[in-house]
């Protein structure tokens, strides 16, 4: 992976909640988050005691790195934004004012937690499809806009499969993306 070729845009647990509906009962169980990028869903997921683990290739960059880079791009993405927010159901945010500060907000709170060396094993370098874990490691995976971003580099036959990473699931056949 090259750093120049990421477009790093985190989400927060709230909006992991409302994406994938989680509930309490889900967060009673170890989570593993694939491709969660620089979202602030696992500190702020480990603060409530949630037993969580991110998996993502940008975790091959250090703090410094990433950070460089979300400033490289931030400006251009909400640019775009701008320019077609009439395509976007302003439902969560009012504009995307109050997004980009939501999204930069969730960036930093990553970053500051990533750069701690306690938070090593809650971030790790890995990629879809492989993942280092073992079967039935966690009981739950998420894949944010995994396949949305991805679309098209995969071929369709991989994306309407499960992940490749539930088998790290305990006694799930299927992750929820």
């Amino acid at each position: 992976m090259k750093l120049d070729k990421v477009v790093p845009w985190g989400r927060n647990l709230l909006e992991y909640q409302r994406m994938f509906m989680l509930n309490d009962d889900d967060f009673q169980q170890s989570i593993l988050g694939c491709s969660d990028g620089p979202a602030s869903f696992n500190l702020e997921a480990r603060l409530k005691g949630i037993n969580v683990t991110s998996v993502d290739p940008l975790y091959q960059f250090n703090a410094e790195q990433i950070h460089q880079r979300i400033e490289q791009v931030a400006p251009d993405v909400i640019r775009q934004v701008r320019e077609h927010q009439n395509q976007f159901i302003w439902q969560t945010f009012s504009d995307p004012d109050t997004l980009y500060q939501q999204r930069m907000t969730a960036m930093q709170l990553f970053l500051a937690d990533y750069a701690l060396p306690t938070s090593s094993p809650f971030y790790i370098n890995a990629e879809l499809p492989h993942l280092p874990f073992e079967d039935k490691q966690f009981d739950l995976a998420l894949c944010s806009h995994f396949c949305f971003y991805i679309a098209n580099i995969l071929t369709l036959s991989f994306i309407s499969k499960p992940c490749l990473s539930c088998a790290a699931l305990r006694g799930k056949s299927e992750c929820i993306r």
